[in-house]
């Protein structure tokens, strides 16, 4: 950022480096800031939703996990995991269920597969 203060690439890896140490309203600025400049980017999207995930704006979280899940529906942050699992805290079941399966079917080889699927089996009641 000191060389290159408009690298987008630079600020999109802040935002991560500043997911990983949970200052989310840090992050969720930079990657709000990568967004204004590249609109679909997907990486900036899961960041931004995982962030407001973490402060409990689920609202403003769901645009971005789907965004992240249509651009990138192989990332390694699993926007449709965290999307399944803001659709569950706004008690919207149906589409918590759909997630789930989804972010299942689409990773076979998920090692904590167990939670979600005593998850989706409470929520099939």
């Amino acid at each position: 950022m000191k060389i290159d203060p408009d690298s987008v690439t630079a600020r999109v890896n802040l935002g991560g480096a500043l997911l990983g140490l949970k200052q989310y309203e840090r992050a969720l600025n930079e990657n709000i800031d990568v967004l204004a400049i590249r609109p679909h980017d997907a990486l900036a999207h899961a960041q931004a939703g995982l962030c407001l995930f973490n402060l409990n704006r689920y609202e403003d979280a769901i645009p971005h996990l789907q965004e992240a899940k249509q651009s990138d529906p192989n990332s390694l942050l699993f926007p449709g995991y965290f999307l399944a699992m803001v659709y569950d805290a706004l008690r919207r079941n149906e589409a918590a269920v759909a997630e789930y399966e989804d972010f299942l079917q689409s990773r076979p080889r998920f090692p904590n597969r167990t939670p979600i699927e005593a998850r989706l089996k409470e929520l099939k009641k």
